[in-house]
């Protein structure tokens, strides 16, 4: 059985606008099919990709959208007992973006404050990046996986790690990643800076921030 694979020397991969789901080639998804890999989208003519819609407890829930995928940011780091700004400019070529801040520690915590994305007339476009509410109030946050150690806010005078303000942003989910996420409207060909700033209190992990313009 050749489970739909086509094979030339011994290599052997699925047919055009299908994709390998572990057991046989299937037919590539359409707009608003729900998904868990880019591979499942149609990515020829229709141009879409596999991109997280909501964030339930039960993980990230995906669908096939006309869209683009960006990786924004992708640290992976060490001690850094001190804030750092990083940051990414992009070219709007979609009318909106999910922002997503995936977040994996091996041990100890990383700080994170001042989430913060601006167009060309310096206007601020995401809502509470401090988190300045005391809470997560417009932003989508989940731990798919249960993992511990997983995001909360703190006040500087809990920790003394906050950047600016009041509070910030203290995660070590481990051993899986947890999320925060905020939609935001863009104005197609209009330039935007995405940023944050991020103390490492020791360990190592990772931080991965992907932009869906859609």
């Amino acid at each position: 059985m050749n489970r739909y694979l086509i094979c030339v020397n011994q290599v052997c991969t699925c047919p055009p606008n299908t994709y390998w789901d572990e057991l046989l080639c299937k037919n590539q998804k359409y707009a608003g099919e729900s998904c868990s890999q880019q591979g499942e989208c149609r990515s020829d003519s229709f141009d879409l990709v596999c991109t997280p819609e909501t964030c339930p407890t039960t993980g990230m829930s995906n669908v096939c959208s006309t869209g683009i995928n960006m990786i924004a940011i992708n640290l992976t780091m060490n001690y850094g007992f001190s804030y750092s700004l990083y940051q990414y400019n992009f070219t709007a070529i979609y009318s909106s973006a999910l922002i997503t801040i995936s977040i994996q520690r091996l041990s100890w915590y990383w700080d994170f404050d001042d989430f913060s994305l601006i167009n060309s007339n310096e206007s601020e476009l995401l809502l509470n990046g401090g988190f300045e509410t005391g809470d997560t109030a417009y932003w989508i946050y989940c731990n798919p996986h249960n993992s511990g150690y997983a995001g909360y806010i703190m006040t500087g005078a809990q920790g003394g790690r906050n950047h600016s303000g009041i509070y910030y942003w203290q995660d070590a989910a481990t051993p899986n990643p947890d999320f925060l996420a905020q939609n935001v409207s863009l104005t197609i060909g209009e330039n935007y800076t995405f940023s944050f700033w991020l103390m490492a209190d020791g360990g190592s992990g990772q931080v991965l921030v992907n932009i869906f313009q859609k």
